[in-house]
């Protein structure tokens, strides 16, 4: 849903849209067919399947976060929010990918020269992140329902001036329950 609504409130360009549609298409599709494929039965194909959904993540947060801000701006609570949304759940997946980015490159070099963070604490921090990042993108459309109905003065979707029925409809909790808010 909040592929959808961030493409029909700010109308990207066509490549843009369809780039953000499939993004998100590829991060389903895959994160589907990793929750199938348990590591102690298919183990190279949850591992490439990880690989595949983190990276369309990152993608469809990066072209999500682009968009609102290219379309709607920075002033906008929806650009706002995704953007903290975009930036912090990248953030915490890349931070949780440092181990396994350490395994991977004193393998490729063929001697040990970064440390084994996979031991300990550090063997969980692949998995907060995961968690932690998904758990956000999960949480975006909550999210920025709840900080549009805290702040609606901020949520100006077409730049009128104004925050219509029309643009309180888009984000009512339930269905023809829009309030519009007015300056008296």
């Amino acid at each position: 849903k909040n592929t959808m609504l961030i493409n029909r409130l700010a109308k990207p360009s066509w490549f843009f849209e369809r780039v953000h549609n499939w993004s998100m298409l590829v991060f389903q599709v895959s994160y589907v067919l990793w929750g199938i494929a348990s590591d102690c039965i298919f183990p190279t194909a949850h591992a490439v399947l990880t690989v595949a959904f983190l990276g369309a993540f990152l993608a469809h947060w990066v072209i999500t976060a682009l968009i609102c801000i290219a379309c709607m701006g920075i002033a906008n609570i929806e650009s706002v929010v995704t953007s903290y949304v975009a930036c912090t759940a990248s953030g915490i997946i890349a931070l949780g990918a440092v181990p396994r980015i350490f395994l991977t490159l004193n393998d490729v070099i063929g001697f040990n020269l970064f440390p084994n963070w996979n031991r300990g604490i550090g063997s969980y921090a692949f998995w907060f992140a995961e968690a932690g990042g998904l758990s956000l993108t999960f949480g975006a459309y909550p999210i920025l329902l709840i900080a549009v109905y805290l702040f609606p003065q901020y949520s100006d979707l077409n730049n009128d001036g104004t925050f219509d029925e029309g643009e309180a409809e888009l984000f009512a909790l339930f269905p023809g329950t829009a309030e519009v808010m007015t300056e008296e």
